[in-house]
């Protein structure tokens, strides 16, 4: 729990560092991606380490959040 504002902030900016279930993709560094289509055009030249720009849509907001490309895991 967040003991200032301050913290609070931190809080919620470090919940922002990831897309979550729910959130509505709009846009990547620019590209809006209204299809899957789209998205894949967006992130096809992006490599591992570089930085993208994404705008999600959440609980009735838009966010724009810088995330780093990561290896998938999975």
């Amino acid at each position: 729990m967040a003991e200032s504002m301050k913290d609070y902030e931190t809080e919620l900016e470090a919940s922002f560092k990831k897309i979550e279930e729910g959130d509505i993709l709009l846009s990547v560094n620019g590209t809006n991606v209204t299809t899957m289509d789209a998205l894949n055009g967006a992130v096809y030249n992006l490599d591992v380490g570089d930085t993208v720009e994404v705008v999600i849509y959440r609980s009735g907001k838009q966010y724009r959040v810088s995330l780093t490309v990561t290896e998938d895991k999975g």
